[in-house]
């Protein structure tokens, strides 16, 4: 957390700096923070070739615990995987090319992980 913001403040402000990243590069915002019951999503974008991509946002002051990509655990990736299934379907984007990503946020700048993981069972 960067000193003096809430950590609430400090994953909206991160949020929004890596859709500014995307966004330059092209990138169309479908929805931020999508939250069903079952799971949120912090973006979901459409990429210039038409994918939609489930983005998870992760900031990191350091590297002393790993990296952020490391940190979206098996659980994480199950409600990811049910908050996107619901997104789909909700939108009726059945039959879209779609992945998980990430991008891992640091004080110099934003690294994209794309396809930083698959979700165990994901069917739609």
């Amino acid at each position: 957390m960067t000193a003096g913001r809430s950590p609430g403040a400090t994953g909206a402000e991160e949020e929004a700096r890596a859709l500014r990243h995307f966004e330059k590069m092209g990138w169309k915002l479908l929805r931020r923070n999508y939250r069903t019951k079952v799971g949120e999503i912090d973006l979901v974008l459409e990429e210039p070739k038409g994918a939609v991509v489930f983005m998870e946002v992760k900031y990191r002051s350091g590297s002393d615990y790993g990296g952020a990509a490391a940190s979206v655990g098996p659980g994480q990736r199950r409600r990811i995987g049910r908050a996107a299934a619901c997104f789909i379907k909700e939108k009726n984007l059945q039959g879209r090319d779609f992945r998980f990503d990430v991008a891992s946020l640091t004080p110099e700048g934003v690294e994209h992980i794309p396809a930083a993981f698959t979700v165990a069972g994901f069917t739609l």
